[in-house]
């Protein structure tokens, strides 16, 4: 046992995997019920044929089961082929037999050889009959099941066979092994590409550094390095420059170097320690396990858990997915495609649309070209996978905030829990790969530490003011509404402590920040000029009369609020609120206040102003987490710093509340995804893509389903034709949403879109 607790982590892991796969061995095959709608019945005659389309989710396939009735003289065999697809007869994997003599209604299993590395794998079921007779199988409408179709003699129908897929438990097992490796992989990627960065440049010029818990520095310094990259972008796009894969390479790299000159000290001083350990190590303590257990951090522990749910959450929903979800997704990926085949920024869209400028924020999707050029993911994948890597940063990055406001490892503890795991936001971001806004709150969390520092700090440090005026300009290129809430914490934090000493320093300071952010934005802010934008916000504050006005999409219904959040956590906050205010928790009341600010910003009409989707209700909505989660987690900080040294198993049942809770909220969070509602493209379309790339003219242009949005002014897409130019590289009639905001080839480039679709 000794022995064992000094034993590396992966390989401890490995241990207790191996044992895993050991004990479910023997246990008995797993039956899914990937589609066990039955509402209807097809026939099945000797000298035809019945299939079915479907992919696998684990590893393992090893048999399916079908919805059988025997028909007036169900006589001989039911012959089955397994092949992986529809038109490749030459191609069969595995074939099964199942006898029609004295077979009833219902369910019946169909062993066959297990398929080991099945996971998302497209698979045709093809069914005859062998010998006089006929059969009965159960279908159920088409809509039922995304991925696959049911074939009557090979030709595809509008309905879905009823089925069940039987997996081995050994194969899922190592199959899920094999992922955990991956994600290990991915996460390692992660830190490297959007965590070293920020890391270098804070532990430089950040005072108190070496101080910050190391999920401090983490969630600080992936704000920072998400900013870098598309101030590298812009700036190295002005003196001509397009550095392409180096991107991706240069600033972890330099950050590395950096991190390493500075920690040589420190390495060297540890060398000589354990040196002088190594002298005494024939003569251990005895009490070395009183020892373990008092080096034992609960508070990290718990965090460590969490974080590990919180990941565990973000990436077992898209396993099976892809393309990242829903339209906003398409839009990002095609920008990130252009900035990968352009090595950098562009102007013009071709060849995928007709598009003439681009104006669009861009952090977001720098991160995705950085993240595809570091790991050689596929440009969908690579989206899907950044933007689930940003939801689990925009997690962490609370964590700074929360220690600040809640001043007890607890607050950052329980900020995560209910950031990560029992809000529904940010985790429903998947649903609409609302990715750019959640970029930018991962980044306004830094900023808001950063911002609040400079404000508390009665001196005038270069190193601070450097590194907020990146962390800001990084945010305007990221998403222009997030940089705003930047600026109303400017003003609620100055509103707070404007009456105390030294104001005029902190004044002076926050404005050189200004100046330094607006300079690193600047030559992008001229550039919008080129397109729409500027047009479509001056129209959101002043509304214009007349035919031409461009609109922009803002989904602005709020609806429900506990969409949102939970009710009960919006039963807290009030009283949060008020107890922060009454015990004059400084950290509570600026951001109660700063949210005040938020939702007045987001809703101008109530003071008689105009503006009123500048920001929008919708964005404060889904961004409620943030102060809910922050506010919660310091309140329990608050009574963790108050009763730790009333009772010292304190941390021992908050640790068991957080285990318990942590567990439930996966259950929660793994529903929020919802695939049926918001995919646009599924696993036949992907090979109906690879169809159309090779079966059409390489100049061919489709029309594809489009339905009207917004209040009837913007053409969005309904399905996967929308991502043809991408997936197929043909054009269609219908462009990205951007169209709205960008130069169009016609002035009446928008207006025929929208003539189109209504008569259509």
């Amino acid at each position: 046992m000794r022995n064992f607790a000094r034993a590396p982590y992966l390989a401890r892991y490995f241990i207790l995997f191996s044992l895993l796969a050991l004990l479910i061995s023997g246990c008995k095959p797993l039956v899914l019920h990937e589609q066990s709608a039955q509402n209807d019945l097809i026939n099945l005659n000797s000298g035809e044929s019945l299939g079915q389309t479907f992919v696998s989710r684990y590893n393992g396939l090893e048999g399916v089961a079908l919805y059988l009735k025997p028909g007036l003289s169900a006589m001989g065999t039911l012959h089955m082929t397994l092949q992986p697809n529809a038109d490749d007869r030459s191609g069969i994997l595995t074939r099964a037999d199942i006898s029609l003599n004295d077979l009833k209604e219902g369910y019946y299993r169909i062993p066959f050889t297990t398929q080991g590395d099945s996971t998302n794998q497209y698979y045709y079921l093809r069914l005859t009959i062998d010998g006089p007779g006929n059969l009965y199988l159960g279908i159920a409408p088409a809509n039922t099941y995304l991925n696959g179709a049911l074939y009557k003699n090979d030709v595809p129908l509008d309905a879905q066979l009823a089925f069940r897929l039987i997996h081995d438990p050994t194969q899922i097992a190592l199959g899920f092994a094999n992922e955990a490796i991956i994600w290990l992989g991915i996460l390692l990627a992660c830190v490297f590409l959007f965590v070293v960065p920020g890391w270098a440049l804070l532990s430089i010029f950040l005072p108190g550094w070496t101080a910050l818990h190391r999920a401090e520095k983490l969630g600080l310094s992936a704000g920072l390095s998400l900013a870098i990259y598309p101030i590298f972008f812009l700036w190295t796009d002005l003196i001509g420059i397009h550095l392409g894969a180096f991107y991706a390479g240069l600033p972890p790299l330099i950050g590395l170097a950096a991190i390493f000159w500075r920690t040589r000290p420190l390495i060297t001083r540890k060398s000589k320690l354990k040196s002088l350990e190594k002298i005494n190590e024939d003569n251990p303590p005895k009490s070395l396990t009183r020892r373990i257990i008092k080096k034992i951090d609960l508070v990290d522990i718990t965090l460590l858990f969490t974080v590990a749910l919180v990941i565990f959450t973000r990436f077992w929903v898209i396993r099976n997915l892809d393309i990242p979800m829903w339209g906003d997704s398409y839009q990002h990926t095609i920008i990130v495609q252009l900035l990968v085949d352009h090595r950098g920024l562009f102007d013009s869209w071709e060849p995928y649309t007709d598009l003439l400028t681009f104006t669009y924020h861009f952090g977001f999707h720098t991160a995705v070209a950085i993240f595809h050029w570091g790991t050689g993911l596929g440009l969908p994948k690579a989206t899907l996978w950044t933007g689930q890597i940003i939801n689990v940063l925009a997690v962490l990055a609370l964590y700074p905030l929360a220690i600040r406001i809640g001043r007890n490892r607890w607050a950052g503890v329980s900020t995560i829990l209910i950031a990560g795991l029992l809000s529904p936001m940010p985790m429903y971001y998947v649903n609409w790969g609302r990715y750019t806004q959640l970029a930018g709150q991962v980044i306004l969390a830094t900023a808001v530490y950063l911002i609040w520092g400079i404000g508390e700090d009665q001196s005038s440090r270069w190193g601070p003011i450097l590194l907020t005026s990146l962390t800001l300009g990084g945010l305007a290129l990221t998403h222009y509404r997030v940089l705003i809430f930047s600026i109303l914490f400017i003003i609620a934090l100055f509103l707070f402590l404007g009456n105390r000493d030294h104001w005029l320093i902190r004044i002076k300071n926050l404005f050189i920040v200004g100046i330094g952010a607006s300079i690193i934005f600047l030559p992008w802010f001229i550039h919008v000029f080129s397109g729409s934008l500027l047009n479509v916000f001056e129209q959101k504050i002043i509304p214009a009369s007349g035919h031409n006005v461009i609109n922009a999409p803002t989904p602005d219904t709020v609806g429900n609020i506990f969409v949102y959040l939970p009710a009960l956590i919006w039963l807290f906050l009030p009283v949060i609120i008020g107890w922060s205010l009454w015990q004059r928790e400084n950290g509570g009341t600026i951001v109660s206040l700063w949210w005040f600010f938020i939702l007045l910003a987001s809703h101008p009409q109530w003071l008689g102003l105009p503006g009123a989707s500048v920001i929008g209700s919708f964005t404060a909505f889904i961004a409620a987490y943030i102060p809910a989660s922050l506010l919660i987690g310091a309140a329990i900080g608050w009574m963790a710093e108050r009763f730790s040294n009333q009772s010292p198993s304190l941390n021992i049942l908050l640790l068991i509340l957080a285990i318990g809770t942590g567990l439930w909220g996966v259950k929660q969070r793994l529903n929020d995804p919802d695939v049926a509602q918001f995919s646009l493209v599924t696993s036949p379309d992907l090979r109906a893509n690879a169809w159309i790339r090779m079966n059409t003219s390489s100049n061919a242009m489709f029309l594809v389903n489009s339905f009207l949005a917004f209040d009837e002014t913007t053409v969005v897409g309904s399905d996967g034709g929308w991502w043809l130019p991408l997936l197929s590289g043909r054009r269609t009639i219908l462009p990205p949403i951007n169209y709205l905001i960008e130069r169009v080839p016609s002035t009446n480039y928008r207006d025929s879109l929208l003539t189109l679709t209504k008569t259509i």
